[in-house]
């Protein structure tokens, strides 16, 4: 699975991910209770095979996810909305799609921004 995430990654953005996977692999070896991930992944893929990952291997671990990327917080029990520091919105991804006014935002822009980049521009 590491071969995979490698082969989508440049130079740089491997040495990241490599770290994140050494962090990973400490927190599974140690068995954590709480783990810290921060976003920074460079396509959704490997942020797919890192959800993974942790979901498989680190069920009973409180996961906190730093992003900004919906495809990351749709499967999470909850979700903190934070703007400009500051707590806004907290409850499931479910319910704040239907009454959350930022997270919803949030989503439509984020969806818009791939469209855009998927039609070249």
């Amino acid at each position: 699975m590491i071969g995979i995430l490698k082969a989508h990654l440049e130079e740089g953005q491997r040495r990241i991910m490599e770290k994140r996977l050494l962090c990973l692999a400490r927190a599974l070896l140690g068995k954590a209770g709480v783990l810290l991930v921060e976003e920074a992944h460079p396509d959704s893929e490997s942020e797919c095979l890192l959800q993974q990952l942790v979901r498989t291997h680190l069920p009973e671990c409180t996961v906190l996810w730093l992003t900004c990327m919906y495809l990351t917080v749709s499967c999470d029990h909850r979700v903190l909305v934070l703007d400009a520091g500051h707590p806004v919105e907290f409850d499931s991804p479910s319910v704040l799609l239907q009454q959350g006014k930022l997270f919803r935002q949030l989503l439509r822009e984020s969806q818009r921004g791939v469209l855009h980049n998927t039609d070249g521009g």
